[in-house]
């Protein structure tokens, strides 16, 4: 059982991104100390443990930034009303482009 504070490193395997390691630590400077050499690892911090549950805070070290911008974008309804009607005008301008191409060649 970890006591609150404890402080988790994890990173994805470099070789399998199925696959998440972690370790833990005392202070954040431990754990980014281990992290050199870590290309995709995020920091967390224990804030809460009830019996077998933990509540980790994801502190801005790493990939924090990619990863709450990932999830802000993916959950944003906007975001994705933009996308898709970005993708919309991208086919219709193409399905255009494309008829003006072949009426050229008749």
């Amino acid at each position: 059982m970890y006591e609150k504070g404890t402080v988790k490193l994890t990173w994805i395997d470099p070789n399998d991104y199925s696959i998440l390691d972690s370790g833990m630590y005392n202070s954040v400077e431990e754990a980014l100390a281990d992290s050199k050499g870590k290309k995709n690892f995020m920091v967390f911090q224990l804030k809460e443990r009830k019996g077998d549950t933990y509540s980790w805070q994801l502190l801005p070290y790493g990939k924090y930034n990619e990863y709450v911008g990932g999830m802000k974008l993916r959950d944003s309804k906007v975001a994705w009303i933009l996308t898709i009607g970005i993708l919309f005008m991208a086919g219709y301008g193409m399905y255009h482009g494309y008829k003006r191409y072949i009426k050229g060649k008749a």
